[in-house]
């Protein structure tokens, strides 16, 4: 069980490393950003958002991702 606990761990960080990444990415996007680049860093927010939800759902739900 502790494997199976450790692993899940594991993959959680990840996730929270991807979104990370996305957030920097995004960061990059916006203070690059002309007026029509709007939409993608509002399309990447929308995306990081519901990562997060889906990870925190799935964690607080006992899935661990």
């Amino acid at each position: 069980m502790g494997d199976e606990r450790s692993a899940a761990m594991t993959r959680i960080a990840i996730e929270l490393d991807r979104l990370g990444q996305e957030v920097n990415a995004t960061r990059h996007v916006l203070d690059d950003a002309e007026p029509n680049g709007r939409e993608e860093v509002v399309q990447r927010l929308r995306h990081i958002a519901t990562r997060a939800n889906q990870i925190a759902a799935n964690v607080e739900n006992g899935n661990l991702v």
